[in-house]
């Protein structure tokens, strides 16, 4: 097995403890409690390892070969996180999205360091800081309904779509709201939702981020 795909076991090794911390938010409780590392070997385990290994192994034949397939992979595993905790109790932690963050900026630095790019971990690094502060003037002036979690989280994002370049920093943003404004639409077509629910942003921020990351 070559080292990109190697990645599809770090899914195995991870989906069940995404579970198990995914069922402790959902209750309320700390995060990372001593033995957080306890997995959770259930259905829920299951699927979610599932789907984990699939999302890696998509991003390791996407970009075998690329110096930014483990900052890929570390936005796939943590996002998988961050979008079950939202799906199922509408938080984002900021731990996790922080994890998110600290661990682009390394293995973006590192990547810079490998192929001679300054100059995209410099763009990466101020798209992230512009996304925040525009996404947290908009939060504070406009919407309620976007939470710091989403600002968070935007700003994350931001980093992995600036590195490729600024109009992939626009796609990703576009595909994101494409698919809020989508999943939003069904919901309440269905009324699974009311107008004034709250609604998980974070899926599409997330799922909009991969897809743009994933284009050619």
């Amino acid at each position: 097995m070559s080292a990109e795909w190697s990645w599809t076991l770090v899914g195995i090794a991870c989906g069940p403890t995404l579970t198990a911390l995914t069922a402790r938010a959902a209750a309320g409780q700390p995060l990372f409690p001593p033995p957080w590392w306890r997995p959770n070997l259930s259905r829920e385990a299951f699927m979610t390892t599932s789907v984990l290994c699939a999302l890696l192994a998509l991003m390791s034949y996407r970009f075998a070969g690329s110096p930014l397939l483990p900052a890929v992979c570390w936005l796939a595993i943590t996002g998988t996180q961050l979008v079950l905790i939202d799906l199922t109790c509408h938080r984002l932690p900021h731990a996790i999205t922080g994890a998110m963050f600290l661990g682009g900026l390394v293995l973006l630095g590192y990547a810079a360091l490998r192929v001679g790019g300054t100059s995209a971990f410099l763009r990466a690094v101020t798209a992230s800081g512009l996304l925040f502060a525009t996404m947290l003037a908009v939060a504070v002036l406009a919407s309620p309904m976007i939470g710091g979690g989403d600002v968070a989280l935007l700003g994350t994002v931001g980093l992995y779509l600036g590195w490729v370049d600024w109009s992939r920093v626009v796609v990703g943003l576009l595909l994101a709201l494409l698919m809020a404004t989508l999943a939003a639409t069904a919901l309440l077509a269905s009324r699974r939702i009311g107008p004034r629910d709250p609604f998980a942003i974070g899926p599409a921020i997330v799922g909009g981020t991969l897809i743009a990351l994933g284009l050619p």
